[in-house]
C-alpha cells in the first residue's frame, strides 16, 4: 500500500528548504517540490470581472492521477452546477 503526505514549508531563505529536503531524502522520502502556493495547492487562481475568482483544481487532479497510476485513464464528463455559490451576507 503506497501513502502520500502533504507538507508545507515556509522559508525566508531557500537553503533552508535544501537542507530540510536533504534531510528527508536521507530517510528515503520521495518528494516533489513546488516553487509556489498554487503548486502546492494545486488550484489555480484567476480573477475574473468584478468581485468574481475562478478556482481550477487540475494539479491537484493530475498529482492524485500520477500517484494512483492511471494519468492515462479515459476521461468521463459529468454534470455539474456551472452556477456560482450565493455570497455570505453578514
Amino acid at each position: 500500500m503506497s501513502m502520500w503526505m502533504t507538507l508545507y514549508f515556509s522559508v525566508q531563505n531557500e537553503s533552508d528548504i535544501d537542507v530540510v529536503s536533504g534531510k528527508l531524502r536521507k530517510l528515503k522520502m520521495e518528494l516533489n517540490v513546488k516553487d509556489d502556493v498554487d503548486g502546492f495547492l494545486g488550484v489555480l487562481i484567476k480573477k475574473l470581472d468584478g468581485d468574481r475568482i475562478e478556482l481550477t483544481q487540475t494539479g491537484l487532479i493530475k498529482i492524485i492521477l500520477e500517484a494512483k497510476g492511471i494519468k492515462e485513464a479515459n476521461p468521463k464528463s459529468t454534470p455539474a452546477e456551472n452556477e456560482a455559490l450565493p455570497a455570505y451576507k453578514t
